[in-house]
């Protein structure tokens, strides 16, 4: 059987950015940084997450955790391969 994944779905690069920037605007907080870094500098990225998952230290755990959603994938897997960065932002504009 030939399932669509995820990432088919993706709306594109525009779309994105225009749904991440949103979350771009929200203060730092404490594991800001150390988000952002352990996602290779994508800040949009990193804000998104943190504020879909909530404070605290929960957007770290989060990242290193396979997840369903991404078939087993842990989000920090997504960032090496541009589908499965793809499939990511999907599951990340799905949450909202």
């Amino acid at each position: 059987m030939n399932f669509l994944k995820l990432e088919q779905y993706y709306c594109g690069d525009d779309a994105w950015e225009k749904f991440a920037s949103y979350y771009g605007e929200n203060p730092d907080s404490p594991v800001t940084s150390e988000l952002i870094k352990a996602l290779n500098g994508d800040v949009l990225l990193a804000k998104t997450i943190e504020w879909l998952m909530g404070g605290g230290e929960y957007p770290l755990l989060w990242i290193k955790i396979k997840n369903p959603g991404l078939d087993d994938l842990r989000p920090i897997d997504c960032l090496y391969d541009n589908n499965y960065l793809r499939r990511l932002r999907v599951l990340l504009m799905r949450m909202w």
